[in-house]
């Protein structure tokens, strides 16, 4: 056999392996599921629960772009069901995409493989299935270059040449490997977002048309065709069993569903369904459901998972997803993910992730950011529109040290400013240089900055003397004042303004100066306005 020959058997070979290596799900790479290599141009970098999975539904899906993009493809889970696929190409450019995804981790992962290739598709320029290898005879065969199954052209032989007898040409062939082109279960195209959650009315079984428990068990679910059948009306005395729902269900207890429910479910003390839900569930204590579209009434907890409707419940609700609509409660709001809606409470509303709307409670606390309005005594965001309270609290807001002075009134103060873009909270202490007492400042203000050097803030403040003797002798300080600042170095401000005064003095006091106007009352108080000038500087500026 000629030297020839043989350089077109080792290359043939070589290229049916790593085109086998390549295609078949047996022999797939199990390395690490944060990151790899998924071809020659492609980096893949998977995180969050069910990564192996994933990152295997979507190199199969990769297969069928021929040839793929140079680039970084990434997934994320940034909730409990809700992913974000991005592509980044070698040149810069970056398409991102979130979805909602399903409980179920295989059709889960499907979705985000679909998206994936979708995201690298729209860099490609199209579908491309691949060709079945055909067998490879040596007429056509060149020498592998990779284990990859790349076909380069044969080195030149610096041996010289053979012997001038040529021996008749031999066929070789390569083993066949099949290249199974996963199909799709939907058209692979970059459609709208996915839908919230499930639908609990999208589901089928077979009908009970009327169903009756005493207890489960007890009744229609002694029967374990009726037990994994739907019911369309369902009466139980205590309590009943059944997978589904599709229509009224009413028990003297509880209710409860193992797969799916869709319609009206009511008990005194209890509802369960462990899959979707679509329609109303109301209960004397307890609601719990998977997936739910519509409202939840109970009379101490709801539970659910994703969640477009209302919550409604004496003391907790909870969605364990992300939430669109109105949670409404005496005690406490719980998600764990985004709200787009309302969160109304007596107690505590807590976000794990951004709010789109208001937060109304003693308490508000948001993960992320706040799009809206937080209304409470504590107010806690990463960032927030507005926050009004008495405590407002932004991780990744402004903080400033501000020191200033009444000149009319001889008072000297000095506070710390905190808040959002828009907006600040200032907390501080002061004195009047004329007559020495601790005076507690509380405020509130907008913040709006017009270049880089340049802004204005409108604040409203309060001052308080107090008297340990009576309440009757405590001086009380309103101001409005609209001051300009000048940043002279970035982290330095130096501002001034006006500012628009009314004092409640104490008996025996009167911080007034005297061009004030003096309202007179019978009491003996004389409460006064004026206007004044405000001067000071901030410290840690913008």
């Amino acid at each position: 056999m000629s030297r020839i020959t043989r350089r077109a058997q080792l290359g043939v070979a070589t290229a049916a392996l790593g085109l086998l290596l390549r295609t078949s799900p047996a022999l797939a790479d199990d390395g690490p599921v944060e990151g790899g290599v998924v071809s020659e141009s492609v980096v893949l970098d998977v995180t969050g629960p069910d990564a192996t999975l994933v990152r295997k539904a979507v190199e199969r899906e990769l297969l069928l772009i021929v040839p793929p993009p140079a680039g970084t493809l990434t997934v994320r889970r940034t909730s409990p069901h809700e992913v974000t696929v991005a592509f980044t190409s070698s040149d810069g450019r970056r398409i991102e995409r979130s979805i909602e995804v399903q409980s179920d981790a295989a059709a889960g992962a499907e979705e985000i493989a679909l998206l994936a290739a979708n995201l690298v598709r729209d860099d490609a320029g199209g579908l491309r299935r691949p060709k079945r290898i055909a067998p490879v005879s040596e007429a056509e065969a060149e020498p592998a270059g990779s284990v990859a199954g790349t076909v380069a052209p044969a080195a030149s032989d610096s041996e010289g040449t053979e012997d001038t007898a040529t021996p008749a040409p031999t066929t070789v062939e390569a083993p066949t490997p099949v290249v199974s082109a996963p199909t799709p279960s939907r058209p692979p195209t970059v459609a709208a977002a996915a839908p919230l959650s499930e639908n609990g009315c999208a589901r089928a079984g077979d009908m009970f048309p009327v169903a009756f428990d005493v207890i489960p068990f007890v009744g229609t679910s002694s029967s374990a065709d009726a037990r994994s059948g739907t019911r369309a009306i369902a009466a139980n005395l205590l309590g009943g069993l059944g997978a589904g729902l599709r229509g009224f269900e009413i028990g003297g207890l509880f209710n409860i569903e193992t797969e799916f429910g869709c319609g009206v479910q009511m008990a005194n003390a209890l509802n369960v369904v462990a899959g979707p839900f679509a329609g109303a569930q109301l209960a004397g204590a307890v609601n719990v459901s998977g997936d739910f579209r519509g409202a939840q009434l109970g009379g101490m907890v709801n539970v659910a998972r994703a969640f477009p409707g209302a919550q409604v419940a004496g003391a907790v609700n909870v969605a364990r997803g992300r939430f669109v609509g109105a949670q409404l409660s005496n005690g406490v709001n719980v998600t764990h993910g985004d709200v787009n809606g309302a969160q109304l409470s007596g107690f505590v509303n807590v976000a794990s992730g951004d709010v789109s709307g208001v937060q109304g409670s003693l308490i508000n606390v948001s993960g992320g950011r706040v799009r809206g309005v937080q209304i409470g005594f504590v107010n806690v965001a990463e960032e927030s529109d507005v926050s009004l309270g008495i405590v407002n609290i932004n991780t990744k807001g402004r903080t400033h040290l501000d020191l200033w002075s009444e000149l009319e009134v001889g008072l000297l103060a000095t506070a710390v400013k905190h808040g959002g873009k828009y907006w600040h909270s200032i907390y501080g202490t002061g004195t009047r240089l004329t007559d020495p007492g601790l005076t507690a400042i509380l405020g509130f203000g907008g913040h709006f900055r017009f270049t880089d050097m340049i802004y204005l803030d409108v604040d409203v403040l309060g001052y308080v003397m107090p008297s340990f003797e009576s309440w009757e002798k405590t001086v009380i300080l309103s101001q409005a004042r609209p001051v300009v600042g000048l940043n002279v170095i970035p982290q330095l401000a130096l501002f001034a303004g006006p500012s628009f005064n009314a004092l409640l003095p104490r008996k025996g006091t009167d911080w007034a100066p005297d061009y004030a106007a003096r309202l007179e009352k019978g009491s003996g108080e004389t409460p006064s306005v004026w206007p004044g000038v405000t001067l000071g500087m901030q410290g840690f500026a913008e």
